[in-house]
């Protein structure tokens, strides 16, 4: 698999993977439910950005009122998409780098799996923040393990963002000695 992964990572899926994240992203961020929740009185703080404790959550739920939760609720299905895009953003461009730097066959080569660590913390994150939404005001049935799943989501995502660099580092050096 992570030789396919490899293959397919080409400086121009990297190109195109980042793009369609950061063109996708403002999409949804722009005109989807976020800036009506965003205009909410405390609607900005989303849990997910901070700590998804369970009291924190229902503190925001609580905060954001019944409206708020529609739009929360809703909101969450357009973040149905961030896992896809941290995966068609960052597996090329790592798999690119990877391979710009020469340690394919090493075991760098298993950063290029980050993202999918990132990817699937953060879908069922989204999962989880929807059934504490619909089980409002008792708790959602998994919720006592959220902090543990947002906090693996960014774990993967911190992981990936000095990867990218060292790999990049890395790449650019391999390119000097080779001239």
């Amino acid at each position: 698999m992570i030789a396919s992964l490899l293959r397919w990572s080409t400086g121009r899926m990297a190109a195109l993977g980042v793009a369609l994240m950061v063109i996708v992203g403002q999409v949804v961020f722009r005109f989807g439910p976020y800036p009506r929740l965003e205009a909410l009185p405390g609607g900005a703080d989303l849990p997910e950005t901070a700590s998804t404790a369970p009291e924190l959550v229902a503190a925001y739920l609580e905060r954001i009122g019944p409206e708020g939760r529609e739009l929360y609720a809703r909101f969450q299905w357009f973040d149905l998409l961030n896992p896809v895009l941290i995966c068609v953003a960052l597996v090329p461009l790592i798999g690119w780098l990877i391979g710009r730097a020469g340690v394919a066959d090493r075991p760098w080569r298993y950063l290029i799996l980050l993202p999918f660590v990132a990817g699937a913390m953060d879908l069922v994150e989204d999962f989880l923040l929807m059934g504490a939404i619909a089980a409002y005001p008792a708790a959602g049935a998994g919720s006592g393990v959220l902090p543990l799943i947002t906090m693996l989501k960014f774990g993967a995502v911190v992981l990936a963002l000095p990867a990218v660099l060292g790999l990049s580092i890395a790449g650019v050096l391999r390119a000097r000695r080779g001239r």
